[in-house]
């Protein structure tokens, strides 16, 4: 998507994206704790990475995973060669979650007609503020 304004994206780009959103975990309390760590190597191949990414139409996380299906996909390798030079990642932080959860809650407030898209851009905007802090926001006229 367009930058705010041209040269505003990621390194300086026009454009810009935010890529991310699931991961692989393990339980601190398995038993199997080598295991797990072990299937999530297995599954972090390039040749896996693909094959997961084609069947679930994601946007790969790493330009070597861009073979076999993947690859013959002409439009996720389309995606992903333009997107994957201006992405950047979610922030790994732990007040990501609960502002991830306002922008589903401000997006559901709009579709349903709770709210204009003002009003829930307000109620974002605030709870935001209120979650990391209104010095850490920067609103846009």
């Amino acid at each position: 998507m367009p930058a705010m304004e041209p040269g505003a994206g990621l390194n300086g780009s026009d454009f810009v994206s935010i890529s991310g959103g699931w991961a692989w975990a393990i339980n601190p309390a398995s038993p199997n704790i080598d295991l797990g760590w072990e299937f999530i190597q297995f599954l972090s191949t390039a040749e896996n990475q693909a094959e997961i990414n084609a069947t679930m139409g994601n946007i790969i996380t790493r330009a070597d995973a861009a073979t076999g299906t993947y690859a013959e996909n002409e439009y996720l390798t389309a995606v992903s060669e333009a997107a994957m030079p201006v992405t950047t990642f979610r922030p790994a932080l732990p007040e990501y979650v609960r502002v991830s959860s306002e922008v589903q809650l401000a997006t559901e407030r709009i579709i349903t007609g709770e709210a204009s898209a003002d009003e829930a851009l307000e109620m974002f905007a605030q709870a935001v503020e209120e979650i990391v802090g209104a010095e850490n926001v920067k609103r846009i006229e």
